[in-house]
C-alpha cells in the first residue's frame, strides 16, 4: 500500500546492509562516500526527466542494465521477474501519479549538492553543487517540438505560426511502447560511471538554483 518515503538515515541503513551482505567491507567514511555518490546520481535522473512517467523508464533502464551484468548467472532470472514486477504495479499509474512521486521525490533530494568529481568532470554538476540541466533530446509524450504557436480561432480552425527557435537539438517522442527497451527512447538509468559515457560541456543551466529545489519551488 502507499506509504511515505523512507528518511536519509533509513535509507542509508539499507545501503550499509546491501553493501555489507556481501564479502565487501567498508569503512564508515567509505559508506558515506557510496551513499552520496549514489544519492547524487539519482537526483540527476530525478531532475533529467522530461516528463513524470519517465521515472519508470529510468527504472526500468537501471533494472535492464543490470541483468546484462548477470546475464549469464541464475540471478538474471531474478533481475527478470523483479522487472516483470514493476512494470506490474507502475505501468498503469497516471501522470498525475508520476507527477506526485516525483515531486516528493524532488523534495527528498532538494538539499543534496555533493560534489562528484565525474559529474563535474563532465560538465553536468556545477562547483557550488547544484545540476546543469541538458537541453534537447525528445520533448514529453503529445507535446511538439519548439518553434511553432497555434491559435484556435473561433470556427474551429487552427492556425500555426512558426518562428526560428535557437536550439535545435529536440526531436518529437516517437515511443510507442516505454516499455518495450527496443523502443524506448529515454536513455536515463543507463549506466552512469562507464568510461565509454559521452561527454556533456553543453549543458545549460536556467538559473543557478533553481534546479534544486522541488518543482512548486522553482523561480521563473
Amino acid at each position: 500500500k502507499p506509504q511515505s518515503l523512507y528518511s536519509h538515515e533509513a535509507t542509508r541503513q539499507i545501503f550499509d546492509r546491501v553493501a555489507h551482505s556481501s564479502i565487501m567491507r567498508l569503512s564508515a567514511s567509505s559508506m558515506d562516500k557510496l551513499y552520496d555518490l549514489m544519492v547524487m546520481g539519482v537526483k540527476h535522473q530525478v531532475l533529467s526527466v522530461v516528463h513524470p512517467r519517465e521515472l519508470l523508464d529510468v527504472t526500468l533502464n537501471h533494472l535492464e542494465s543490470m541483468r546484462k551484468l548477470v546475464m549469464f548467472s541464475d540471478a538474471a532470472e531474478v533481475v527478470g521477474k523483479l522487472i516483470a514486477m514493476v512494470i506490474e504495479r507502475y505501468g498503469h499509474l497516471s501522470d498525475q501519479q508520476f507527477a506526485s512521486m516525483r515531486r516528493a521525490l524532488a523534495g527528498f533530494l532538494q538539499d543534496k549538492r555533493v560534489k562528484v568529481s565525474i559529474f563535474l568532470q563532465d560538465g553536468i554538476q556545477n562547483p557550488n553543487g547544484t545540476f546543469a540541466i541538458l537541453h534537447g533530446g525528445f520533448v514529453p509524450p503529445h507535446a511538439h517540438v519548439p518553434g511553432s504557436i497555434r491559435v484556435h480561432g473561433s470556427d474551429g480552425g487552427v492556425a500555426v505560426r512558426r518562428f526560428a527557435y535557437p536550439y535545435e537539438a529536440y526531436r518529437e517522442h516517437t515511443c510507442t511502447d516505454p516499455l518495450d527497451p527496443n523502443d524506448r527512447t529515454c536513455v536515463l538509468g543507463q549506466n552512469l560511471y562507464k568510461l565509454s559515457r559521452s561527454k556533456k560541456k553543453d549543458a545549460v543551466m536556467p538559473s543557478a538554483g533553481d534546479w534544486d529545489m522541488a518543482p512548486s519551488q522553482r523561480t521563473q
